[in-house]
């Protein structure tokens, strides 16, 4: 399986660690840490159900090769830091090429056109999230949605200056 996303904030050569964890760009390193271990239960080769030993060696690159990677960069605080960092970077960039940027999916179409963007954007991030694990062939697409969900929050946010980007506390997990 290739782990190449060419939508979102991918698309940018930047790795979207939140749309992996399948959390909001400004969650808390609480929420990430409960999320990534709900993830790796479900991955990890010793509690994975998958029913074919093909599927328990998919299971088990997604957690090493993406989740581990993803929850590794949040568990420092300067690791944190730096990401928020680039989030903010990101975010000015979206706003000046907003024009050139093709959303792919429905969702992300209907959060750019929504009036109440936060609520929408959450409930959305939410809903993929809860469905983001479960079938091993949906891992990467629904990691590309939550990505464009973020890229089109990022760039409404960075718009209008008030972009609510995760604390960096001096959490350690």
């Amino acid at each position: 399986m290739s782990y190449k996303i060419d939508s979102g904030l991918f698309l940018f050569d930047f790795t979207d660690h939140h749309a992996v964890l399948g959390v909001p760009i400004d969650a808390d390193f609480k929420d990430m840490r409960k999320r990534y271990l709900q993830i790796a239960r479900r991955l990890h080769p010793d509690t994975c159900k998958a029913a074919s030993v093909a599927d328990k060696q998919l299971a088990s690159s997604l957690l090493s090769k993406l989740v581990n990677p993803a929850y590794e960069k949040f568990s420092l605080e300067r690791n944190r830091v730096e990401y928020v960092v680039l989030l903010r970077e990101i975010s000015k960039r979206l706003t000046q090429e907003a024009a050139s940027i093709q959303l792919k999916s429905e969702l992300s179409l209907q959060l750019k056109q929504s009036n109440d963007i936060d609520r929408v954007y959450k409930t959305a991030i939410t809903q993929l999230a809860q469905k983001q694990y479960q079938s091993l062939e949906q891992v990467m697409p629904l990691i590309a949605q939550i990505s464009e969900l973020n890229l089109v929050y990022l760039m409404h946010k960075g718009g209008s200056g008030s972009l609510p980007l995760p604390s960096t506390p001096d959490a350690k997990p």
